[in-house]
């Protein structure tokens, strides 16, 4: 009986494993991770293809690196999150912060993310998604931008209709 409990914790692990590999590779909702303590920041590779940067190695990054790659009004906005979300006594946060491309232009990326603290009560972890910005409001200006079109046609069929029936 104790075997096939090891055995099934196994494929469990086995699976969640599988699961964090294929969100650390994903491309549109980013998995990171900030240290509050040693202030080391993670962002999977997919993050920096996004901005169009090169994959750094070891992903695993130094200290700060979000001064490199974020504007500074998008910083202020993700830290005033972050105290809001503290200071209420709640765990989650979410900010809009441009990122910066090498070219020096700005991606706007949403970030949400969760507070972990130590026993101490105070913030030791930052973790959380990023997902690019432009895709949806590119998205959403496709689809507005359908709506007016769509509901001419609506218009026309409805008059087409009226004069057909009268």
């Amino acid at each position: 009986h104790r075997e096939q409990e090891l055995e099934q914790a196994r494929r469990v692990a086995a699976d969640a494993q599988r699961r964090l590999e294929l969100a650390l590779r994903a491309e549109s909702d980013l998995v990171w991770e900030h240290d509050v303590v040693t202030r080391e920041s993670y962002f999977p590779p997919g993050f920096y293809r996004m901005l169009g940067w090169p994959v750094p190695v070891p992903l695993a990054t130094g200290p700060d690196l979000i001064r490199h790659v974020a504007d500074e009004d998008g910083i202020a906005r993700l830290r005033a999150a972050i105290q809001a979300a503290a200071a209420a006594g709640k765990d989650a946060f979410e900010a809009e912060v441009d990122f910066r491309r090498p070219d020096g232009s700005l991606v706007p990326v949403a970030v949400s993310g969760v507070l972990s603290r130590g026993e101490d009560g105070q913030i030791v972890r930052l973790a959380g998604t990023a997902q690019h910005v432009e895709v949806e409001l590119v998205h959403e200006g496709a689809v507005a931008r359908r709506r007016p079109a769509e509901a001419g046609l609506e218009l026309r069929r409805g008059q087409e209709a009226r004069s057909q029936g009268g």
